[in-house]
């Protein structure tokens, strides 16, 4: 027979679809997805973290806000969140707030819902590639329960990352499907498409399914061709739309805007991302220190990564040399480099070197190598021996992502565990020392700071740090210290408005009036008028005796901000000062009007009213502030009085809260 014949027949008994020699191992999978609901089940009791869920969801109007006008917005291409298109994403979480409101297991337990989805499809594609029951168990195994996919499972945030997998990975069934079954046409593969768009609405990162169709091809035998490209045309076109359009997002809408981490020449950013690589791999065999964050190397560990960067290089190079022979050894390897490239770093996306979640569909392809040598070894050791082998390996991956599911309970675990991975990390030292600062524990948020601000590396938000750290010793009463650290960081971005309006308070609080006037007059035009400013600047405008001046600031804030309750307080107090009641009395009615839970509100209305000895009416405004929380027994006491003797009351023996 000759060798053409040889390939044909080869080719022909691969395209058919298995036969019932050898069966599905439903148990085992069914097995595998229990495993996985164990191995996850930590994120179910797990809250929100402050590493983007509070972004995409908590303070997220698109999703909060729910409505017709916010879907639509949602899907309209310039419409950006994070840095990200994925509208369809977007729309999974406003129904989830529709149902769940901010309560994180219902977040955590549709991720975790989806992956077992995923989990499925994952041994449907083993199967139909290797029609072995060891192969596919090995497989769906590695891809469901690895420690690397808890980030990208049990992080709400990441639903767009489960979402993307899902669809790619049932395109992917059914695209092998119909090459099984010789349906190559652009009709036949409209399912398919539906399908990759949908990953696409996802997740921008689906943008590499033309290519991983081809790698298909290659697996498959289809012989190559041009028609192979020509068949995909409207994939390609739809990956190059999102491609610009992911660009675009992550660059603030601009196609030509350098974002901050294209600092690093090109040499460096190559080798960096050869390093991830490596690292990619190291972590895929042995899951140790997973973090929520791995930084970039320091300036002065640039030589070293040079060298992981060859050794990396070298191993790719002989990986690709060795499995030439074995398609599916080969198929793998290309399907990891094709998915992880776009992100990579070679063209840096986001501040981090390398990602857990960047391996949940890359890691695909080495578990298809992996499934592939399972097969082979099978026919040297038998059956038995590699499915013992699987389980063994199955539970111990399953206890190790249960435990690493854990470290994202809170902020103060995940970035523990992500101190643990980046000792000298800045971003991780301020993040961390932000969730310490946050509970008041200042004894140990300090020395974090401080950490940090010794040694910030490539961390280009370093301002951040310095005010961090001014915040926190002036929360310790070290005051003069904590102006030296405002000061600091307005130095190092004077367009960054937080150390104004921080150092502005501390000044205001040591009576320093008109230099915290100017901080606060800084800190409105940074920001372009927020309303906090300008509350601000009317108290200290009034402790000078400024008193149209504050007036005139109270009034911006309500104006900028027409629930702002301190603000209404605030002026109502001062007109009740100058003895302009019913002016009071008009601020306290507009501000309940807009906030009318308030019972600070009704309580200082009734004050005004019991001077002016409208006693009823105080009488009214006292008993609506009393079911709203706001109460004073002595004023109830004197309006009752008032009522039943009708005395005359002294503006002076009454304060109003501010």
């Amino acid at each position: 027979m000759s060798n053409a014949s040889k390939t044909s027949r080869k080719r022909k008994e691969h395209l058919k679809p298995h036969d019932n020699t050898d069966r599905y191992p439903l148990i085992y999978i069914l097995g595998i997805v229990v495993a996985a609901v164990f191995a996850f089940s930590p994120g179910l009791t797990n809250g929100f973290v402050n590493w983007d869920d509070y972004a995409y969801i908590v303070n997220n109007p698109l999703v909060t806000e729910f409505s017709v006008a916010n879907l639509i917005k949602m899907f309209t291409p310039t419409t950006f969140v994070v840095g990200n298109y994925h509208p369809l994403t977007v729309l999974i979480y406003g129904v989830q707030h529709a149902v769940f409101g901010l309560n994180p297991a219902g977040y955590h337990a549709v991720n975790i819902a989806i992956h077992l989805v995923s989990t499925v499809l994952a041994s449907m594609i083993a199967w139909r590639l290797f029609q072995h029951r060891v192969a596919t168990i090995a497989m769906t195994a590695v891809f469901a329960l690895h420690p690397l996919r808890v980030e990208s499972v049990v992080w709400a945030a990441e639903l767009k990352d489960v979402l993307y997998v899902s669809f790619f990975l049932a395109a992917t069934y059914l695209y092998i499907v119909n090459i099984q079954r010789g349906k190559t046409t652009v009709r036949d593969n409209l399912a398919v498409y539906v399908l990759f768009f949908l990953s696409l609405l996802s997740k921008g990162q689906a943008v590499v399914f033309p290519v991983i169709m081809l790698v298909l091809d290659y697996i498959l035998q289809r012989p190559w061709s041009k028609t192979l490209v020509i068949e995909k045309t409207l994939f390609f076109i739809t990956s190059i739309g999102f491609g610009l359009l992911a660009i675009m997002a992550q660059r603030g809408g601009q196609l030509n805007v350098t974002g901050p981490q294209l600092v690093l020449p090109f040499t460096e950013r190559l080798a960096c991302a050869l390093y991830g690589m490596l690292m990619y791999f190291i972590k895929f065999f042995v899951p140790t220190d997973l973090a929520c964050f791995y930084d970039y190397p320091l300036p002065n560990e640039m030589s070293g990564m040079f060298l992981y960067a060859s050794i990396s290089a070298a191993i790719l190079i002989s990986a690709l040399i060795a499995a030439r022979k074995h398609r599916m050894l080969l198929g793998g390897l290309m399907w990891f480099l094709i998915v992880i490239g776009p992100v990579s770093q070679i063209m840096p996306v986001g501040n981090a070197l390398y990602a857990d979640r960047y391996s949940y569909l890359s890691m695909f392809g080495i578990a298809l190598a992996l499934a592939y040598t399972v097969k082979v070894l099978t026919n040297r050791f038998g059956q038995s021996v590699m499915v013992g082998s699987s389980i063994a390996i199955a539970v111990v991956l399953t206890i190790a992502a249960h435990t690493q599911a854990k470290t994202w309970d809170n902020n103060i675990t995940l970035w523990s565990a992500a101190l643990e991975a980046n000792p000298q990390s800045a971003l991780v030292l301020n993040n961390l020392a932000g969730d310490y600062l946050d509970s008041n524990k200042l004894d140990v948020a300090i020395p974090l700071f401080e950490r940090a601000v010794a040694n910030p590396g490539r961390y280009k938000e370093i301002f951040r740090t310095l005010n961090n750290l001014g915040l926190a010793v002036s929360r310790a009463g070290n005051r003069d210290s904590s102006l030296y650290w405002f000061k600091r960081s307005i130095e190092t971005d004077s367009a960054f408005a937080d150390p104004y309006f921080n150092r502005g308070g501390v000044l205001q609080f040591m009576n320093r009036h008109n230099e915290a006037c100017q901080d606060f007059s800084r800190f409105i035009e940074v920001t372009g008028g927020d309303a906090r400013g300008y509350l601000m600047r009317a108290k200290s405008l009034r402790a000078m005796d400024s008193i149209s001046a504050a007036i005139r600031d109270y009034r911006q804030a309500i104006a900028s901000n027409p629930a702002y309750t301190d603000a209404y307080l605030g002026l109502g107090n001062i007109y009740f000062s100058q003895k302009q009641y019913q002016l009071a009395i008009d601020v306290y009615s507009k501000a309940i009007a807009e906030v009318a839970n308030n019972g600070e509100l009704f309580l200082n209305r009734a004050k005004v009213r019991y001077v002016m000895t409208d006693y009823r009416a105080a009488l009214q405004d006292y008993d609506a502030a009393d079911v709203r929380g706001a109460r004073e027994p002595a004023l109830r006491q004197a309006i009752q009085q008032g009522i039943s003797s009708m005395p005359q009351a002294s503006a002076s023996s009454m304060q109003i809260r501010r």
